[in-house]
């Protein structure tokens, strides 16, 4: 009998041992993957808060972007206009012509192609934002009132009541941001690399200039060496301002003010070189 009883009681205690025991560990399991949960929820709910960014960003650099090809191009006709009428009035060797019609084509290309820079710039931004904009009204309308952060200051039923509303929450976060981040989430972000490659194109604009500049410096020499020493102060003066035009700043917009100012001392020389031709 007495074995019985103790037989009894161990089986009672084992028994209840092992339901305390796969209690907690349900508890501790539901614990981890609640946590997991709202780890993940964080995660991507912060992923999103990046694209937030895009709007605004999108439209400084197209903004930027369409300037900068105005300016370039503008500097292009600028150039262009005035080297042809260097090329008309001054006495240049047949060489420099020839090399000034070669470059300034280049000029030209670099110059349409910043502008067809801004316009691709200009479609990727918009694209870009009209997919961040839309997901972010599709988080918007979320109910931010059960997040899972907010559960941990109710108790008891509100407790699990809040906990479960923040399960729907969890669900329809991750369920916008899933739905939008394979494809238009990261094409969002992809359009907006491009847009910022595309803002990059002021290396285009330096090539384009460069080409016009060395134009310019040709033609400026040129000229000075046609002076021939009977105006010193005219000659040095431009092949001063030659030298400071091919080592000028990396800003176009200097570099533009130099070449005015270069070909203003350049266009002096054109009366004094007519009447001595």
């Amino acid at each position: 009998m007495s074995l019985q009883r103790s037989t009894f009681f161990l089986f009672l205690l084992t028994v209840t041992w092992h339901c305390g025991t796969a209690r907690a560990c349900e508890f501790h399991r539901k614990q981890a993957e609640r946590k997991r949960q709202v780890t993940k929820l964080k995660s991507m709910c912060n992923l999103v808060q990046q694209v937030r960014g895009i709007p605004p960003c999108a439209d400084a650099i197209v903004e930027r972007a369409e300037a900068e090809a105005e300016s370039a191009y503008a500097g292009y006709q600028y150039v262009s206009k005035k080297v042809s009428y260097a090329l008309s009035q001054m006495k240049v060797d047949a060489r420099l012509i020839e090399e000034i019609k070669r470059d300034l084509p280049v000029a030209k290309s670099g110059a349409r192609g910043a502008r067809r820079g801004s316009n691709r710039a200009n479609v990727y931004a918009t694209v870009a934002k009209i997919r961040a904009e839309a997901l972010i009204v599709r988080l918007e309308n979320t109910t931010e009132l059960y997040h899972p952060q907010n559960c941990t200051e109710a108790e008891g039923d509100e407790e699990e009541h809040c906990n479960e509303k923040a399960l729907v929450y969890q669900e329809e976060c991750t369920k916008s941001v899933e739905n939008v981040t394979p494809e238009s989430l990261n094409e969002a972000l992809d359009a907006y690399k491009e847009v910022e490659e595309d803002a990059k194109i002021r290396a285009q604009w330096d090539a384009m200039l460069s080409w016009t500049w060395k134009a310019l410096v040709k033609l400026e020499l040129s000229m000075a060496r046609a002076e021939r020493g009977s105006n010193v102060t005219r000659q040095v003066e431009v092949r001063q301002r030659a030298v400071r035009l091919v080592a000028g700043s990396s800003s176009h917009r200097q570099q533009a003010n130099w070449a005015k100012f270069a070909l203003s001392a350049a266009f002096a020389l054109a009366p004094h070189q007519s009447s001595s031709s």
